[in-house]
Formats: C-alpha cells, structure tokens, sequence
C-alpha cells in the first residue's frame, strides 16, 4: 500500500510495496511518486506500470481512493497495489488472503461495471467460483431487475466518485432474496478519474425483520389502546402535555380524542381540586402506583365519578405518565343505595329474634344484629369483617363455600342446616338462608343472611333418631358414637404422625438414591448393585410401614363412618364406577381370586359416594377373606371367584356380590351385622366392615340382605333407591 500527498510525493510505503519494487525502508518516503512509473505508455487504469529499482517494469492492480480531511479536502491518495505477472512478489497472496478475510462479500468493479476481483464470501453469495465471476457484469450474474438497478447506482457513483451507500435486495445462491446494505467507493486512474469501484455487502435481513415487528408491535399497541373498554391516556411527565388517548377515555370526559391531545394534566382545575393532580405527581416522583376513587368536574362540563391509576414509565430516556381511568358512576350510586337501604333496615333487624347480618362480595360480615351475636356468643367487633366460614364447623366449610362460590355467580342458596362454633367452644345448630343482592345492573354486591336458631328442635330429633336407633341395634348405638369418636381421635394422631415421617422418609430416600445413583453414573456397576439391594430392602421397609398406617387409617376412617350417620354431601353418581373402583381395589390385594363383572347400567343414584363406596369396598373384602379361608383348606387345585353384578329397575339399583368361599353358618350370619364382631383371628379384624355397610345402606333408605351355606360360599344382595 502506499500513500502520497497532492503533489504526488511519496509520504508512506508499506514493506510489501517496497519489496515489490525492491527499496529497503526509508528509501521511498519523500520521492515524488511520478519518479516510480514506467515511462512506456500511458497506463490502463487501473492497470499501471511501475519501475522496479534495477528498472524492470512491473504491470500491476491498482485501487486508489482520495485521502480527505475531516472539512472534505482532498490531502493525497491512497492506493492499493497488486501486481499482474506470475512472477508476483511472495505479498500478493497475503493481499488475497486479507481480501477473502473479510465476512461479507466484497467485488470490485472497472468503469465498464465488469468485476475484476471478489473475495469468498461474494463467491458463496453468488455460488460462482471466482474466475467465472472475473470478467462479468452484474446482468451475468443477477436477475435483471436487481442487475438494473445496482448498474444505475454504480453511473451515479462514477458521476460523482466518493463513497455511495444505499439499501437494496440481493439474490443469493440458494434463490433467497435477502436486504442487504451495499457500500460502495470509487478509485481514481493517474489522472484522478474514476476507473472502478470497490463493493462491500451487508445483509440487514434480520435488522429489517426486527423493524417490521417493530412496526407491527407498535400497530398492535395502537389499536389495543383504541379498543380498550376503560379510559387510557399518556402524558409527557416534563411538560404534562397529553401524547396519546383513547376513545372511551374521550367518552368518559366528554370531549374528543383530539381535545385531550390538547390537555396539560398539571393546568387542568379538576385535577387540583379532587387530588388527582397529587397522585399524578406521586406516581412521577415515586414511581409507585396510586390508585384512588374521586368526583370530579371536567373541564368539559361533565360531573362524575372515577376510578383512577396512574402509574409512571420510561420511553428511552424521557419519562411518562400512564393514567388508566374508569366510570364508576353507576357502581358509586348502587353502593350508595345499598347503604341507604341498609339504615332503613337495620333498626327493624336490630328488633328480629332471628339472627340477621349482612355481607359484602366476600361475604364478609358489614353488619350483624345483636341476635345473630347472642347466638355465636361473641361481641360485634369479633365477628363483623369475618365470614361465616369463619364460624361455620370445619365438617360443612368445604360445603358451603362451594355453594357460596354458585351463589356469587347468581345461583340461589338453598336453605342450608348447619352448624356454628360459639366463643366458649360449644356448637348450635342453626337454619341458613341466604339471598342475593345486586345492582340494577346485576353487579354481585353482597348477600343478605337468616340465621336461626334450631339447637332445640335439633336436640328433640336427636333424641327421637337415639330412641329409633336404640331399637333397632338392641341399645348398642347409644354409647358406640362418642366411644368410637374418642377411639378415633386417639389412634389418628399418632398414626397421621407416622404415616407423614414414613412418607417424608420414603421421598427423601428416593432422592438420595436418584442422586446418588446419578453420581455414580456407570463407572462402579458392583456399587450400584450393591445400593440397588439396600436401597431395595430400604423401600420394601417402608412400604409396609406405609401399609400399616394406611390398615390403621382404614379403620379409623371406618370408625367415624360408623358412628356419623348423618354426614351430609350427598350427590347423584353413577354407582356402577364406584362399585368398579372398589373391585379394583381388592383386586390388587388379592391377585389369586377371579373377579367377574357384571353391570347393566351406570347406577345413578343420590348418594353419600365416599359412604357408599367404603360400604361395597368391605362386603367385597369381607367375600375376598371367605374365597381365601376356603382356598387354604381346598388346596391349589381350588380357584376362588368373586362376581359382582348390577341391575336397575324403576325404583333403585340392585347389587349382587356373590363368591364361592367358605359361607357361613346361621349363627355367624344372624351376627354379622352387629358392630366389633368378627370371626378372625386378634389382629386381623375389627369386626366393623360389614356394621358399617349395613348402616350405610340403612341411611340411604335401602336393604341388604346375605345368602350364605358353609362350604359352598355367599351372595350378598344390597337395594339402593335412586333418590332415598
């Protein structure tokens, strides 16, 4: 390379422009560099002949540009020299290779706009090696339409020689078409003319990409804001002068989007006088959200009131306020209403001898009268704020949100029975009606509720389902229920307890092991082994401590069944999947026995699902504890079978759940209903599966009655009505 002033002299020579020519260092600089040129023939730019130093002529290439000051004066040239004969200097392939370096394509043109060079990257661009590119024009190698335009461009470059920059697509190899940035440069002949051109490629897809979905982005936020159903409006926080507005923003002031475009947030009256205008600078300094509820008088006339947020954002480096703004008018004016329809009934409520109160949408208390006090036993301060859930006994919670959440969504609340916890820790039983209020509108504000008092007609049904409960169970039942819950509460701690250790420890082994196993990857198969048999036998312990709790829960849960034989929550279910999942329960824990199914229908009835499936999980165990005594007795040849079977008829379901084991005698069957009693061993019974079925059956208004002869097997044959 070398570089020269405007009066030709010779201020800077590379090493290899002075090994081309055969100078040492310093012998060149401050020569004129008309001295170096062959002195046959004018030269063919941008070809031109320069004289080597034992004055051998050397035809090289060219590529000179104009080195300009910072004002746009032309200082000198600079010019890139690379010579022609084979016998080039050992630099021209450093010059190649710093040319095919560079990533985006590069070509370099004469006047006549016919390439004379390119690096690889312009070949992979066109897919051409470079000696079918040398020599070609743009027509040769780009579609015609493209060649056009990139021909015209290169006239306007060579008509005006600097440095030209512009956007067009290009057509590469595969037959995309990309956006690519073109960059080009002139070089001047000997006599300052333009001979040619350099070319460098940029390919912007992306960046073009990235600005569409800029402009689509943008667009979208455009017509959400336009579409959005509440009030939107941006201001510049420096100035406060309104950027951007919607139209139901427009429609809740009373002007038009062009007149809010108008505004400055911080000069309008309506603003400083309902403290909008403090909240607006709050969220600006602060950068917190304020939301408040105001009346205000618009600058257009309009009185109303709104629900308003603002909150503050950065666009590049300028701050702004966002103001989200809502008509709540009529929503202000049913409250209103509420209240005042409140105070004209509360003195009336106060005078009730039922319980009164009424709730907000959360169905939080906002007032109680002195009754529904009396009856809970707490002082108003304990109760308003609070919902009945709060009081409500933890067996019927889950109920009654659950008709709650159907109440909010318009549904009427069935008169409910339930019952509340008092202060000192008794329980009342009480008669719930609950009605709906809402606005003109059909707005969910809150609920009105009735609560009365039924603790004494309840003790008087209480006494008369002791006495007809007395009769039929021989007087057992009286004293069953509180020894049964007290058996129950006293076993389920300790046992829940252990189920959750053996649970925890079950997890964490299983991790540990998981962790450990992934540490060890494959590079100790023996150790592995060695963990896989421990960590086996671990499982295995746990699993059967796992199975205790469960066998102790079992017969807990099947204690409480037992002695509450009023549990609500009944709803319709198709009795013939329960009674399947049931039969798959006891299918796994006894792998031996052949169960045969046999449903005709789905069985839908009105049920306690949880009740009745326990009462046809134990007939089904108890017949799988027959079929096995039998089989210990009969030998392997023995195969026991168990077959349940389901009808329907006008009236109800009927189940059969017959099996071939070993029956039971007139005296075992006159029993087998009565609770604790049982034939098994101590240990492998409570005597409680078939009392609780049969209670269970007895509830939802059926029957259940037992075939059985010692030695052949048992049918037990249940009816449940479809609506008991």
């Amino acid at each position: 390379m070398l570089l020269s002033d405007g009066a030709g002299r010779i201020l800077r020579a590379n090493a290899a422009f002075r090994a081309m020519l055969g100078y040492a260092e310093g012998e060149l600089e401050g020569r004129n560099r008309e001295d170096l040129l062959s002195s046959g023939g004018a030269p063919q730019a941008p070809e031109w002949e320069y004289r080597r130093q034992d004055g051998r002529p050397l035809r090289v290439l060219a590529l000179t540009w104009p080195a300009r000051d910072r004002a746009g004066r032309v200082l000198g040239l600079l010019e890139m020299v690379q010579p022609l004969e084979p016998e080039a200097p050992p630099e021209t392939p450093f010059l190649r290779t710093l040319v095919d370096t560079i990533p985006c394509p590069l070509f370099y043109k004469d006047a006549e706009g016919r390439y004379l060079g390119c690096n690889t990257a312009f070949e992979a661009y066109l897919g051409k090696p470079r000696e079918q590119i040398i020599g070609a024009t743009a027509y040769d190698v780009a579609p015609r339409e493209l060649a056009e335009h990139y021909h015209q461009q290169d006239l306007a470059l060579f008509h005006s020689p600097g440095i030209q920059n512009y956007e067009a697509q290009a057509e590469y190899a595969d037959g995309t078409r990309h956006e690519v940035a073109f960059y080009k440069a002139a070089f001047l002949d000997a006599k300052g003319e333009a001979a040619g051109l350099v070319g460098v490629m940029l390919d912007i897809s992306a960046r073009k990409l990235a600005e569409q979905r800029l402009r689509d982005a943008l667009e979208m936020s455009q017509k959400l804001l336009r579409a959005a159903p509440i009030g939107v409006a941006v201001f510049r926080a420096s100035t406060g002068r309104c950027v951007a507005a919607n139209a139901a923003l427009a429609r809740i002031v009373g002007c038009s989007i062009e007149q809010l475009l108008q505004q400055n947030f911080r000069e309008l009256e309506s603003w400083k006088r309902s403290g909008l205008l403090e909240a607006a600078e709050l969220a600006i300094l602060l950068g917190e959200e304020q939301h408040l509820e105001v009346q205000v008088t618009s600058s257009f006339g309009r009185q109303y009131w709104i629900s308003t947020i603002f909150t503050s954002f950065l666009s590049g480096d300028e701050a702004h306020l966002l103001l989200i703004q809502e008509d709540i008018s009529e929503q202000k004016a049913a409250r209103d209403a509420l209240q005042q329809s409140e105070a004209r009934y509360r003195t009336l409520a106060d005078k009730l001898g039922e319980g009164v109160a009424m709730a907000d949408s959360s169905y939080r208390y906002t007032y109680c009268n002195p009754r529904l006090l009396q009856i809970l036993g707490r002082e108003a301060d304990e109760v308003l704020g609070r919902s009945l859930t709060d009081f409500v006994v933890q067996k019927d919670r889950e109920a009654l949100l659950e008709q709650q959440a159907e109440h909010r969504r318009g549904r009427p609340l069935a008169i409910t029975e339930t019952q509340l916890s008092r202060k000192d820790g008794s329980v009342v039983d009480v008669l719930l009606s609950v009605s709906h209020l809402s606005s003109e509108s059909g707005e969910f504000l809150g609920s009105l509720e009735l609560i009365t008092d039924i603790t004494q007609m309840r003790m008087f049904e209480n006494a008369l389902r002791e006495a007809q409960l007395t009769i039929i169970q021989h007087e057992k039942m009286a004293a069953l229920g509180t020894m049964v819950a007290g058996v129950a509460h006293e076993i389920n701690n300790p046992t829940h307890f252990m189920h959750l250790g053996a649970k925890s420890l079950e997890n964490g082994l299983a991790r540990f092991k998981r962790e450990l196993v992934e540490l060890l990857a494959d590079d100790d198969p023996e150790s592995l082994a060695y963990l896989e048999r421990h960590f086996t036998a671990f499982e295995a312990s746990l699993r059967r401590i796992l199975e205790g709790c469960a066998r102790v829960r079992t017969i807990v849960q099947d204690l409480r069944l037992f002695s509450r034989l009023g549990e609500s929550g009944r709803r319709e279910v198709p009795l013939a999947k329960g009674l399947e999942l049931a039969l798959r329960l006891v299918e796994a824990k006894h792998p031996a026995i052949h169960f045969v199914q046999e449903f005709k229908g789905p069985g839908q009835l009105l049920c306690t699902p949880s009740q009745v499936n326990q009462a046809f999980l134990n007939i089904l165990d108890n017949a799988c504890r027959g079929i096995e005594d039998r089989a210990k007795l009969a030998g392997a040849e023995f195969q026991g079978t168990l077959t349940a079977s389901l009808l329907e008829d006008d009236t109800g379901v009927y189940v059969t759940i017959a099996d071939n084991g070993c029956g039971m005698s007139a005296s075992v069957k006159a029993k087998v209903f009565e609770p604790f009693f049982t034939t098994r061993p101590v240990g492998q019974g409570a005597g409680l599966g078939l009392a609780v079925a049969f209670q269970v059956i007895e509830d939802h208004r059926g029957w259940i009655e037992i075939e059985s002869r010692p030695d052949e097997g048992t049918a037990v044959r249940v009816f449940l009505p479809f609506h008991p």
